[in-house]
């Protein structure tokens, strides 16, 4: 089964490439949770990280569904306890602002279809430093 869906109107090159990408990029945050799951949730217990972890490197399922029409690129960060839960970035709070930006001052239609949500920091945490 394809993680990308044949009716958003990128040629099947650019499909392909995209699916290679992020089936990479999937493959080596599944390495990071292996390699620094442990580290990474030992650093937020000395941090008093104050919610519960479900897991230490959140993958944005949401990837593998490449946007019909790409308008922007947002990239988030720190993903909480709703995006750990759904493996899916921007869910709680944050989210909600992000689409009400995009599609009520921005104008766009769609903000799941035509913005590519990114994390810089796959992993929770919280205060002033970083594991």
């Amino acid at each position: 089964m394809s993680m990308i869906s044949p009716n958003t109107g990128y040629s099947p090159e650019v499909l392909r490439n995209y699916q290679q990408l992020i089936s990479e990029l999937k493959d080596t945050m599944t390495n990071w949770g292996l390699r620094y799951g442990d580290q990474v949730l030992k650093e937020l217990e000395k941090l008093h990280y104050s919610h519960d972890i479900i897991s230490p490197i959140v993958f944005n399922t949401n990837l593998g569904r490449i946007p019909q029409d790409i308008r922007h690129i947002l990239v988030a960060d720190n993903p909480g306890k709703e995006e750990q839960a759904a493996g899916q970035y921007l869910l709680g709070s944050a989210g909600k602002i992000a689409k009400y930006f995009h599609e009520e001052l921005l104008k766009l239609d769609s903000f799941r279809d035509r913005v590519l949500v990114l994390n810089k920091t796959p992993h929770p945490y919280q205060g002033n430093s970083r594991p």
